[in-house]
């Protein structure tokens, strides 16, 4: 009897919004063919149409809040609509990154890593009609960088060991082998074997799992010599990376969230992803983008978030010295070369281990004025000039402890 009752009051209400149905059937299919774009609108849609649902399956008359939900819905989905014609089509060259083989693989301890044993890959970056880069890729057996050519300049002199740790900088994105940093070091310093552990997109976060806590990267059998020093290769992004930014999220929400305790453990859990998202779909906003308006979150800049990145640090530098008890680890500020030029967040260095050494290496007097020099076209990772800037900024930092002299020009 009750549910006689509820299929004719559902009839009715059918009836009475046959024609909204049908409107939403045609909007839906217009969304399907992508006549009508966006996922901002297309969730406004979604929510507005389910309103009407729900007041017709549970048969609700005079509810003012779906009154003043669908009107809030509609008034947002109009200034969608609106601002969507007003904003200009902006024609934006596309970029092309393609290469050979696969570079990457995914990696259930550190998100992805380089692929280990890798031959010899060729990357390319075309914007446009312009090649940006046309480089090889070539790695070892731990994942790090070598030559394509496979041929160690130093290997019969080198006593020492040079360990890079860092992000696309270290690794040499877009660049030749021997321009990149971890080559050019090991070039002017034939005492040291330069171990390059960098990768793209890679922060202190994932540092610690290279050593026995977790992949075993770095250990007495992949570095045979005992002298030397671990060097991590700091730009101001990658407190966005421990902390996981919108930005940073929509590429590498894979890896881990890490934090150490106050007993010196690391632990770590997976990203939350809720924040990232409700940006993301915010930002999709065509309102938002005529005024110009991005919303992102960023690392908050309190003295705790410091502390936990220093901490990071700290536990790396410390599982380095149980593989290395005779090394040295050194923190190096690598100059930002991205707009607006902003000065390196350092504020962190406050926390970190009085045995840890520290070298900021300022930018050359003429990296704003000669940009192209130093930065590689549409991409804004540095070149090989830069490159070398910074590692003859690092051996006369090494020099000046040591009290030696090298010949450090080209």
């Amino acid at each position: 009897m009750f549910l006689k009752k509820y299929l004719l009051k559902l009839k009715n209400y059918i009836s009475r919004y046959k024609k909204l149905l049908l409107f939403f059937i045609v909007f839906s299919f217009l969304f399907y063919i992508g006549v009508i774009k966006g996922e901002l609108f297309r969730i406004l849609f979604f929510l507005l149409f389910t309103s009407f649902l729900i007041e017709i399956f549970f048969l609700i008359k005079n509810n003012y809040f779906l009154y003043i939900l669908r009107f809030t819905l509609i008034f947002l989905i109009c200034l969608e609509v609106f601002f969507s014609f007003l904003n200009p089509k902006k024609y934006v060259k596309k970029s092309v990154e393609s290469s050979s083989d696969k570079t990457e693989m995914l990696d259930s301890v550190i998100g992805y890593r380089f692929v280990p044993n890798l031959i010899s890959s060729r990357k390319t970056k075309v914007v446009g009609v312009d090649t940006i880069f046309d480089v090889y890729y070539s790695s070892d057996e731990y994942s790090r960088r070598i030559n394509s050519d496979n041929i160690l300049e130093n290997e019969s002199k080198a006593t020492k060991h040079s360990i890079f740790l860092g992000g696309s900088f270290t690794w040499g994105h877009g660049l030749k082998y021997d321009s990149t940093f971890p080559h050019l070091f090991e070039k002017f310093s034939e005492e040291y074997k330069s171990y390059n552990y960098g990768y793209a997109g890679y922060g202190p976060h994932q540092f610690p799992f290279l050593f026995e806590r977790g992949l075993n990267l770095i250990n007495n059998h992949s570095i045979a010599e005992d002298d030397g020093f671990c060097m991590y290769t700091f730009i101001t992004d990658h407190l966005n990376r421990v902390y996981g930014s919108s930005d940073y999220l929509s590429w590498g929400a894979m890896t881990p969230d890490v934090y150490i305790n106050d007993d010196g453990e690391l632990y770590s859990n997976e990203r939350s992803l809720l924040g990232f998202k409700v940006y993301s779909f915010l930002n999709e906003s065509e309102t938002l983008k005529y005024f110009k308006i991005t919303l992102r979150f960023s690392y908050p800049i309190k003295t705790n978030f410091y502390k936990r990145f220093a901490d990071i640090i700290n536990y790396t530098a410390r599982s380095y010295w149980k593989v290395k008890p005779k090394g040295d680890f050194i923190v190096a500020i690598y100059p930002y070369p991205v707009p607006p030029y902003i000065q390196s967040d350092v504020s962190w260095l406050k926390f970190l281990d009085e045995r840890i050494r520290v070298v900021d290496v300022k930018a050359p007097n003429d990296f704003s004025s000669n940009n192209p020099y130093y930065l590689i076209k549409n991409d804004s990772h540095p070149t090989k000039e830069l490159n070398l800037h910074f590692t003859k900024q690092i051996l006369l930092f090494l020099n000046s402890d040591y009290g030696d002299s090298e010949d450090i020009s080209e």
